[in-house]
């Protein structure tokens, strides 16, 4: 290694005073962002970062991180959420990370409360969350705080609670998008059907009502003339029947939206049932939308980044645990993106090695 600086020479170098650098390196009271990125330039030009995050490695033996998410299967949305954790352990493979995940049942809150059970058993140092029911979930973050355990929420925001960080699409501009698709792509005169989950145990996602907040907005201010309505279904039967006696009391439907990550359902139905002039807008690029998308039984699929969601939230719990910093925003926004068949090719990588996903035509 080259030669070592002190403090007092970076704080030259970079122009402040010695206690302005002694607040960086080590996290204490507040630094205007000038001297922030005027010492930060100086401690990455002199490599003083790095011998920071040696001594920090070093003092750590390994560090024992807790996932709760809801049970999934290759392909699925958790289960690229999940690959974001992995590739970012890997990355970080001079830190000793001791990873241990605890799934759900996420239509049982039985489950949801067990899991919660055992992580606060495991006594981990930090834990990643990937919550579905709300009152539990602030349960769990009440005891991590009387603990001091980190904590970082992916994919939903949940009131009441005090995370690093929340890791997710922002809910309310995702339905608004949706809405905005299906009313461009839909052609006049033709109605709008938004199908809605029953919601479990009485108690509907977060994401999901602030999705239907944005999707009621947006038809409020700019879908005049537009028949819009919705209609239920179950997340834990088969709906075919009830799909298909919508289709027949309403044949003036011309789009369909899902709020989940379920529209492939609905997709190979109507493909089934040899009806292609209505389209279907969705969420997230899981290898069985993926499919649809593909082949044009949806229209379009609006993804939320999982993979980034979950890298993201090891990224911050280390920020945190090696330097106290907590490295991203207080709700960090993954970017929206709008997948098309046209553009489906360039996700390929979204599902890594494992499962191949089409070629550029």
């Amino acid at each position: 290694m080259g030669k070592k600086f002190s403090i007092k020479q970076i704080a030259e170098m970079a122009g402040v005073s010695a206690g302005t650098v002694d607040r960086i390196i080590h996290n204490r009271g507040k630094v205007s962002e000038k001297n922030m990125e005027a010492v930060e330039k100086v401690l990455k030009e002199v490599g003083y970062r790095s011998n920071i995050h040696n001594s920090a490695v070093g003092f750590f033996k390994q560090l024992k991180i807790a996932v709760t998410m809801p049970q999934t299967t290759q392909g699925d949305y958790w289960w690229l959420i999940e690959e974001g954790i992995r590739r970012a352990i890997d990355e970080y493979n001079d830190v000793s990370v001791e990873l241990e995940t605890f799934y759900y049942n996420q239509f049982d809150i039985r489950s949801y409360r067990n899991a919660y059970k055992k992580i606060l058993a495991a006594r981990p140092d930090a834990v990643i969350i990937g919550p579905s029911f709300s009152e539990e979930t602030r349960e769990l973050c009440r005891e991590l705080d009387a603990h001091h355990t980190p904590y970082v929420m992916v994919d939903s925001e949940v009131t009441g609670t005090r995370p690093l960080t929340f890791l997710c699409a922002d809910a309310h501009a995702a339905g608004r998008i949706q809405a905005e698709i299906l009313h461009r792509i839909t052609p006049p005169g033709k109605s709008i059907i938004l199908f809605e989950a029953d919601p479990v145990n009485k108690r509907e996602p977060v994401n999901t009502t602030r999705r239907k907040e944005g999707w009621t907005e947006f038809f409020s201010q700019r879908g005049a003339g537009r028949e819009t309505f919705t209609s239920k279904y179950s997340v834990l039967a088969g709906n075919d029947d009830t799909f298909a006696r919508v289709f027949e009391q309403h044949p003036d439907i011309g789009g369909i939206a899902l709020q989940n990550s379920r529209a492939y359902l609905l997709a190979e139905l109507l493909n089934n049932l040899g009806i292609c002039d209505i389209s279907v807008v969705g969420f997230d690029l899981t290898q069985r939308n993926a499919e649809c998308l593909r082949n044009r039984e949806i229209s379009a699929l609006i993804c939320q980044n999982p993979e980034l969601q979950g890298y993201q939230a090891v990224t911050a719990i280390l920020e945190y645990m090696l330097y106290k910093r907590p490295g991203v925003k207080k709700v960090s926004y993954s970017p929206i993106d709008i997948v098309l068949a046209e553009n489906l090719p360039y996700y390929s990588a979204t599902f890594g090695s494992g499962i191949n996903i089409f070629p550029i035509a």
